[in-house]
Order: C-alpha cells, then structure tokens, then sequence
C-alpha cells in the first residue's frame, strides 16, 4: 500500500517489481472491498433476523420490516455492483491505462459517496423498526424513551462513517486505501 504512496512522491521509480506489488495489492483491495461490504451487510442481517424473532404480529410492522429487509438486500448489491473490479484484477498495462485517469478517479468518489448514503440510509431504516416495536409496548414513556436514547447511540455508528469517507473521499486524486480499511 505505501508503494502507492512512495510512486505519487517519486520516491520510488515505477519498476516491474513495484508494479507486480502494486497488482498484488489491487487484487487484494478487491478482496478486503467485498469482504468489507459482505461483513458490513452481514451485521445488518443479523439485526434484522433478531428485531424478525421479537417482532409482533403487527401487519404493518410486519410491511416496513419486508421493506426494509428488500432495501438492505438491495443496497448490498448496489455496493458490491459499484466496485471498480476492471480497476482492480485486469492486467497492470489495462490498469495503467484506464484507471489513472480522471474519470476513474471520479467514478471512485461518487461510488465512496453512494455507498456511505446507502450504508446510512439502511442503518436508520433498521434503527427505525425497535422504535416501531417500542411505540406499542405497554411500559412507562420514561422507559421508552430511555430505550429509544440506547438504540439511538447508532448515530455515533454514522458519525464514523460519514468522518470515514470525508477522510478517504477526494474528487481529484485517488483515496487513501488505508482509511477504507477501517
């Protein structure tokens, strides 16, 4: 990864060795990209499984969960979909060629962006369906709202992404890969 670093600062000379380290790291990102994706989108299953098992018979809870689950399902596909895999496991010339360009840098902004809205988006629609549940249960509204306040400490889960791509996301030269592993 700091090959990439050491090429952008001329530090080191683009040599056959660097660029077989370089191609090996793009495969790799490729990797870790759908295995971030896979895990991230696993954690919101198992969410939805457990808000799925202390669920009601409410019909219309029971709607907006099937909702929610076909947008989670949805927007993982779009997340693995948007990944630059000609980018990241064609050949080195193919990759020096089309993906240094500047299109290929914007196209990776817009996608980081996509995903962090999505990413969002479905963790407030699963955020949303415990605070449906809690609306009809019948306990003091002190106790609902302290409950409300727990599940709601997810918008420090956000707050951490939204940092995560405002670090990572530049219009005009490629990511820092490291910040996209965390």
């Amino acid at each position: 990864m700091y090959y990439i670093f050491a090429l952008e600062d001329g530090m080191v000379q683009p040599t056959m060795e660097v660029m077989a380290r370089l191609s090996r790291l793009a495969r790799a990102e490729c990797a870790i990209l759908i295995l971030f994706y896979t895990c991230l989108w696993s954690n919101k299953a198992s969410f939805l499984i457990f808000f799925r098992r202390i669920a009601g018979t409410d019909r219309s809870w029971s709607i907006w969960f099937w909702c929610v689950v076909g947008l989670v399902a949805g927007t993982y596909l779009v997340c693995l979909g948007d990944i630059q895999y000609n980018c990241l496991v064609n050949s080195q010339v193919h990759i020096l060629e089309h993906c240094a360009q500047k299109a290929a840098g914007q196209f990776e902004f817009r996608a980081l962006i996509t995903n962090l809205v999505l990413d969002v988006i479905t963790d407030v629609c699963i955020i949303s369906l415990p605070i449906a549940l809690l609306w009809n249960v019948r306990i003091p509204f002190r106790h609902k709202m302290i409950l409300i306040a727990i599940l709601s400490v997810a918008v420090f889960i956000f707050i951490v992404a939204v940092v995560r791509v405002a670090v990572v996301a530049r219009r005009d030269q490629n990511p820092d890969i490291s910040w996209l592993w965390m």
